[in-house]
Protein backbone atom coordinates (compact mmCIF):
# COMPACT_ATOMS: atom_id res chain seq x y z
CA UNK A 1 0.00 0.00 0.00
CA UNK A 2 1.89 2.78 -1.06
CA UNK A 3 1.57 5.87 1.59
CA UNK A 4 3.84 8.96 2.86
CA UNK A 5 4.09 12.79 4.17
CA UNK A 6 5.09 15.85 2.73
CA UNK A 7 6.96 18.72 4.68
CA UNK A 8 4.88 22.20 4.04
CA UNK A 9 7.50 24.50 3.12
CA UNK A 10 8.28 28.24 2.82
CA UNK A 11 9.32 29.49 -1.10
CA UNK A 12 12.61 28.39 -2.28
CA UNK A 13 13.25 25.43 1.05
CA UNK A 14 13.04 21.96 -0.36
CA UNK A 15 9.93 20.07 1.03
CA UNK A 16 11.05 16.69 2.28
CA UNK A 17 8.94 13.58 0.92
CA UNK A 18 9.11 10.24 3.84
CA UNK A 19 7.72 7.23 2.41
CA UNK A 20 5.74 5.28 4.90
CA UNK A 21 4.62 2.39 1.95
CA UNK A 22 4.37 -1.45 3.27
CA UNK A 23 2.86 -4.54 2.09
CA UNK A 24 2.24 -7.82 3.77
CA UNK A 25 4.25 -10.21 0.99
CA UNK A 26 7.42 -9.24 -0.07
CA UNK A 27 8.53 -5.81 -0.67
CA UNK A 28 8.38 -2.04 -1.95
CA UNK A 29 11.36 -2.30 -4.22
CA UNK A 30 10.43 0.60 -6.64
CA UNK A 31 9.24 4.32 -5.83
CA UNK A 32 8.11 6.63 -9.00
CA UNK A 33 7.43 10.52 -7.07
CA UNK A 34 5.20 13.16 -9.75
CA UNK A 35 5.56 16.24 -7.71
CA UNK A 36 3.74 18.58 -10.40
CA UNK A 37 0.91 16.09 -11.13
CA UNK A 38 2.15 16.23 -14.66
CA UNK A 39 2.12 12.52 -15.24
CA UNK A 40 6.16 12.36 -15.95
CA UNK A 41 8.17 10.84 -12.85
CA UNK A 42 10.18 13.39 -11.09
CA UNK A 43 12.36 10.97 -8.92
CA UNK A 44 13.11 7.31 -7.81
CA UNK A 45 13.71 7.89 -4.66
CA UNK A 46 12.12 6.28 -1.54
CA UNK A 47 12.81 9.53 0.30
CA UNK A 48 13.54 12.36 -2.04
CA UNK A 49 13.41 16.02 -1.68
CA UNK A 50 11.76 18.53 -4.40
CA UNK A 51 12.07 22.62 -4.90
CA UNK A 52 9.22 23.75 -5.90
CA UNK A 53 9.32 26.66 -8.29
CA UNK A 54 6.65 29.11 -7.14
CA UNK A 55 4.14 29.10 -3.89
CA UNK A 56 1.04 27.39 -4.37
CA UNK A 57 -0.60 23.86 -3.09
CA UNK A 58 0.66 21.00 -5.42
CA UNK A 59 -0.99 17.61 -5.71
CA UNK A 60 2.09 14.68 -5.37
CA UNK A 61 1.86 11.20 -6.89
CA UNK A 62 3.65 8.29 -5.39
CA UNK A 63 3.34 4.82 -6.98
CA UNK A 64 4.92 2.02 -5.61
CA UNK A 65 5.85 -1.69 -6.81
CA UNK A 66 6.64 -4.56 -4.79
CA UNK A 67 8.90 -7.64 -5.59
CA UNK A 68 6.22 -9.47 -7.10
CA UNK A 69 5.00 -6.85 -9.64
CA UNK A 70 1.93 -5.38 -7.74
CA UNK A 71 1.52 -1.41 -7.92
CA UNK A 72 -0.29 0.53 -5.52
CA UNK A 73 -0.60 4.68 -6.04
CA UNK A 74 -1.46 7.43 -3.32
CA UNK A 75 -1.73 10.88 -3.73
CA UNK A 76 -2.14 14.02 -1.17
CA UNK A 77 -1.23 17.99 -1.21
CA UNK A 78 1.33 19.87 0.04
CA UNK A 79 1.68 23.56 0.15
CA UNK A 80 4.71 25.81 -1.00
CA UNK A 81 3.80 29.10 1.30
CA UNK A 82 4.71 32.64 -0.31
CA UNK A 83 7.63 34.57 1.26
CA UNK A 84 7.22 37.68 3.00
CA UNK A 85 8.89 40.68 1.28
CA UNK A 86 10.18 43.16 3.89
CA UNK A 87 9.90 46.82 3.20
CA UNK A 88 9.61 49.68 5.21
CA UNK A 89 10.42 53.66 4.84
CA UNK A 90 11.33 56.41 7.20
CA UNK A 91 10.40 59.83 8.12
CA UNK A 92 13.36 62.55 7.41
CA UNK A 93 16.12 61.65 9.61
CA UNK A 94 17.77 64.51 11.65
CA UNK A 95 21.13 64.49 14.04
CA UNK A 96 19.64 64.11 17.55
CA UNK A 97 16.18 63.27 16.93
CA UNK A 98 14.20 60.17 16.66
CA UNK A 99 13.55 58.90 13.67
CA UNK A 100 10.74 56.86 12.79
CA UNK A 101 10.12 53.74 10.79
CA UNK A 102 7.36 52.28 9.24
CA UNK A 103 6.85 48.85 8.18
CA UNK A 104 5.88 48.26 4.30
CA UNK A 105 6.25 44.52 4.38
CA UNK A 106 4.01 42.87 1.96
CA UNK A 107 2.82 39.65 3.55
CA UNK A 108 3.24 36.06 2.18
CA UNK A 109 0.63 33.81 3.10
CA UNK A 110 0.07 34.52 6.83
CA UNK A 111 0.49 37.74 9.18
CA UNK A 112 4.17 38.38 9.95
CA UNK A 113 5.02 37.65 13.72
CA UNK A 114 8.52 38.85 14.29
CA UNK A 115 10.20 42.25 12.98
CA UNK A 116 13.82 42.63 13.60
CA UNK A 117 15.31 46.02 13.12
CA UNK A 118 19.00 46.69 13.01
CA UNK A 119 20.10 49.92 13.11
CA UNK A 120 23.79 49.58 14.04
CA UNK A 121 24.87 47.30 11.59
CA UNK A 122 25.89 44.79 14.07
CA UNK A 123 23.35 41.90 12.61
CA UNK A 124 21.72 41.70 15.84
CA UNK A 125 18.46 43.13 16.37
CA UNK A 126 18.36 46.59 17.82
CA UNK A 127 14.39 46.47 18.06
CA UNK A 128 11.64 44.33 17.71
CA UNK A 129 8.57 46.37 17.05
CA UNK A 130 6.46 46.68 14.17
CA UNK A 131 7.23 50.82 13.28
CA UNK A 132 9.73 51.94 16.03
CA UNK A 133 12.11 54.79 16.06
CA UNK A 134 15.50 54.83 16.80
CA UNK A 135 18.33 57.67 17.43
CA UNK A 136 21.38 57.73 15.55
CA UNK A 137 25.00 58.77 16.37
CA UNK A 138 25.35 61.44 14.34
CA UNK A 139 24.93 62.76 10.84
CA UNK A 140 26.05 60.45 8.15
CA UNK A 141 24.79 57.54 6.44
CA UNK A 142 23.83 54.58 8.50
CA UNK A 143 22.40 51.12 6.47
CA UNK A 144 19.24 49.79 8.30
CA UNK A 145 18.52 46.25 8.07
CA UNK A 146 14.77 45.06 8.74
CA UNK A 147 13.84 41.20 8.96
CA UNK A 148 10.55 39.50 9.11
CA UNK A 149 9.75 36.00 9.97
CA UNK A 150 5.71 35.04 9.45
CA UNK A 151 3.67 32.15 11.68
CA UNK A 152 4.81 29.66 8.85
CA UNK A 153 8.69 30.71 9.87
CA UNK A 154 9.23 32.29 6.29
CA UNK A 155 11.78 34.77 6.52
CA UNK A 156 12.66 38.04 4.32
CA UNK A 157 15.28 40.66 5.18
CA UNK A 158 16.43 43.65 3.56
CA UNK A 159 18.62 47.02 4.35
CA UNK A 160 17.99 50.46 3.20
CA UNK A 161 20.77 53.36 3.60
CA UNK A 162 19.16 56.17 6.14
CA UNK A 163 20.81 59.26 5.72
CA UNK A 164 20.61 61.65 9.07
CA UNK A 165 21.48 65.10 8.33
CA UNK A 166 23.25 67.68 10.25
CA UNK A 167 20.78 69.66 12.18
CA UNK A 168 20.28 73.93 11.21
CA UNK A 169 21.57 76.18 13.08
CA UNK A 170 19.32 79.47 13.50
CA UNK A 171 21.27 82.95 13.46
Amino acid sequence: VANFGGTNECFGTATTFTDSSSTTIGNVVSWDWDFESDLIVDDNNQNPTFVYPSAGIYNVTLTVATDSGCTHTFNTNVEVYANPVAKFSTDTACNTFATSFTDLTVVGNTAIQTWGWDFDNNGSPDDNEQNPSFIFAGAGTYPVNLAVIDTFGCVHDTTIDVTVSENPIAN
